[in-house]
């Protein structure tokens, strides 16, 4: 990937950043995951929580957790708490504005 950007002060008001290009990588990165990408599937439907996203993987909740983390910390998954459970839900607002591919992507 080559990444352009002009000369310090020549930018115009709506051009990204250094800073905002990273933190755009950052939060790309968080679904190069092809297990995350998987877990981004089920988190579109209705929301759910660790143990039910647990069993449809067949993987471990604390594997489920970490990787909840990552997509939430990259802004991805949104999570609720429902009492003493912790439902989580595709932030499919953010996805979108990376773009209608990636959504069709994560969508299957």
């Amino acid at each position: 990937m080559v990444v352009q950007y002009p000369a310090q002060g020549t930018a115009p008001a709506d051009q990204l950043s250094l800073r905002d290009l990273r933190d755009l990588r950052d939060r790309l990165m968080a679904l190069t995951s092809p297990a995350r990408m998987e877990l981004c599937r089920h988190l579109l439907g209705e929301p759910i929580t660790t143990s039910e996203l647990a069993a449809r993987l067949g993987s471990t909740e604390p594997q489920v957790s970490r990787a909840l983390r990552t997509l939430r910390d990259a802004g991805r998954v949104r999570s609720t708490r429902d009492g003493k459970l912790v439902r989580h839900r595709l932030a499919t607002d953010v996805v979108r504005r990376l773009g209608d591919d990636v959504l069709a992507t994560v969508a299957g």
